[in-house]
């Protein structure tokens, strides 16, 4: 006997309240239990309703990406913005990263009908279509939709090779904290060779951008020094970790059977029709509204999974390589999203006024996420306020500003540096130590990198002090417009 189709389910305002009351009934924190099998039992009931939520959230991520795209067609100008990136973030709470890639990934199923109509039936996964989204041009895009129904995201990607979308992959970047103190007496050069790089940059870089700047100009005044056979090894070894991996996702998929005991649940469609990309701005701003208003609603339920699942360590339990594979196979997302969630979640169950101001709409997703990564204690509740009267993208730079004054406070240097970049700023410390003559502390090799930069530049900087440098300098270099990302192009903001 042949199995029925699986009915189409909706993201409505009543599959969430039920998913809701299902999740009511699951501890915020995971319970202290040591029977194996009742915490296997456990983690089954939690993955039944995080799936559902993540696939329910992720259709409403598709909708709204088509109408950031009509907005961004029919100019965010005529919503008072200057990009769609400002749009998302300043109406809806919604980081400029995510904007763009929710445009990026709406553009290219733009292009394929049949791709687009499997994503939008729910019947692919967002993180499938990003695997296959290259090879799946033109004839050879039925083929790969029949597939992407049908196969894991691992073994799609390895079909697919390098045909992949080179994009998929860019929300899973990794990246690494570089912390040092700064001697006393090289600080100001730090500081110095910072405002320069934003000089020449523009008044939006950011502090790696700036950094590596620094670091670009120093290997190529000395020279990158002798590099031995550590990086190459080292390399091997992430090589091999990722053979291991992949053998290991591919042994557990054929193992259980593409974890059949689980369950699938049904496909969740996007909401609404497929709309004229030349429709009217201003309605598509009134439907995103409602598609938003219904997405805060599904994110509190994935953050409050997600990281019940994570502390759980569910993955393990359910026979999954990593949190990442199960992230891409079960829930259709990239871990970095997954991750990012998870720690806003620990951080609203440490800060529970943010998380009531965020759930009154006091402040927004985007706004409840800059006062969680820099807010602390007894500040929480004067950011808030901060926050009530302020853009995203002031919230933003104040707190930047606010951190930067408490790391020159502790002589402190902290920066996040991509994980593909480190190589560029271990040539860097090379290089400064070498035309030292002597080996320094990190904290020094960042002062005289500074140093060497900020004289380089110096020289070439024209001196002269109009009005206009005047007024960009006391504006930091940036629009005065409210809500507006860009750096000042004129003194008049207009």
């Amino acid at each position: 006997m042949s199995e029925a189709a699986s009915p189409i389910v909706f993201p409505s305002e009543a599959y969430l309240e039920a998913l809701a009351d299902v999740t009511a009934m699951l501890p915020a924190r995971p319970p202290r239990e040591r029977d194996e099998a009742v915490c296997c039992e456990f983690v089954r009931a939690v993955e039944m309703v995080l799936i559902r939520v993540a696939r329910g959230q992720g259709a409403l991520d598709i909708a709204i990406g088509h109408e950031l795209e009509i907005v961004d067609r029919g100019d965010p100008l005529r919503l008072g913005f200057s990009s769609t990136a400002d749009y998302g973030r300043e109406c809806h709470g919604v980081p400029a990263s995510t904007t763009q890639k929710w445009l990026r990934f709406s553009r290219e199923l733009r292009t394929r009908p049949l791709l687009r109509e499997a994503v939008w039936n729910g019947e692919v996964s967002v993180r499938k279509a990003e695997t296959i989204m290259r090879a799946a041009t033109g004839e050879d895009e039925a083929t790969w939709v029949a597939r992407a129904r049908e196969q894991t995201v691992r073994a799609l990607h390895d079909a697919a090779k390098g045909d992949a979308l080179e994009t998929s992959g860019a929300g899973d970047e990794r990246w690494d904290l570089l912390c040092t103190h700064v001697p006393p007496e090289l600080r100001p050069s730090l500081d110095e060779a910072m405002e320069l790089a934003g000089e020449q940059l523009g008044a939006t870089a950011s502090r790696w951008q700036r950094f590596r700047a620094m670091c670009q100009e120093v290997v190529g005044e000395h020279g990158a020094p002798d590099v031995d056979c550590a990086p190459d090894e080292a390399s091997a070894a992430d090589a091999d970790a990722a053979l291991e991996e992949a053998a290991l996702r591919e042994f557990l998929e054929k193992e259980n059977a593409r974890w059949a005991a689980l369950g699938e649940p049904a496909p969740i469609a996007v909401p609404g029709p497929s709309l004229d990309l030349d429709a009217d701005v201003r309605g598509a701003h009134g439907r995103l509204c409602r598609l938003m208003e219904m997405r805060h609603g599904w994110d509190e339920l994935f953050g409050r999974l997600a990281f019940l699942f994570h502390a759980l360590r569910g993955w393990r339990r359910l026979d999954f390589a990593s949190f990442a594979h199960h992230c891409s196979e079960r829930l259709g997302m990239q871990v970095r999203a997954v991750q990012q969630r998870i720690s806003l979640e620990r951080r609203l169950q440490r800060l529970p006024s943010l998380r009531e101001a965020l759930r009154t709409q006091r402040v927004s997703y985007e706004k409840a996420r800059l006062i969680a990564r820099h807010g602390h204690g007894r500040s929480v509740e004067a950011w808030i306020e901060v926050a009530e009267r302020s853009t995203c993208i002031e919230l933003k730079r104040l707190l930047e500003r606010n951190e930067d004054a408490q790391m020159c406070a502790r002589r402190e240097f902290r920066l996040w540096v991509p994980v593909h970049e480190a190589a560029l700023v271990a040539a860097a410390f090379g290089a400064i130590q070498k035309a030292a003559g002597r080996r320094l502390m990190p904290g020094e090799c960042i002062g005289l990198i500074a140093a060497h930069a900020a004289e380089v530049w110096k020289a070439h900087r024209n001196r002269r002090k109009t009005l206009q440098k005047r007024i960009l300098k006391r504006d930091r270099g940036l629009c005065q417009v409210p809500g507006c990302s860009r750096a000042a192009a004129h003194a008049h903001h207009i």
